[in-house]
């Protein structure tokens, strides 16, 4: 299901004519990171829900990290990426 919204999400981009070479999905569990995967896109799995940092590097995100607090560091890598 998720995979699905963000494949929507993509397409209703497109669709207004935005136009993007990468794709981020941010989410805290393993399901975003499935639909990241499912949708070619980067994943960063943030341990700030019910799932651990543990349990979401099991299913190997791009980048994991316990919370957004450094997020400027996050971002700087992320703007690297693009």
């Amino acid at each position: 299901k998720r995979a699905h919204i963000v494949r929507n999400a993509i397409r209703m981009a497109r669709w207004k004519g935005i136009k993007f070479n990468k794709v981020f999905v941010l989410g805290d569990s393993p399901f975003d990171v499935h639909a990241a995967k499912k949708n070619k896109a980067f994943s960063v799995a943030v341990a700030t829900g019910r799932y651990s940092l543990k349990e979401l590097k099991k299913e190997k995100p791009n980048v994991a990290v316990n919370s957004l607090k450094s997020h400027g560091k996050l971002l700087q890598m992320l703007y690297k990426l693009v």
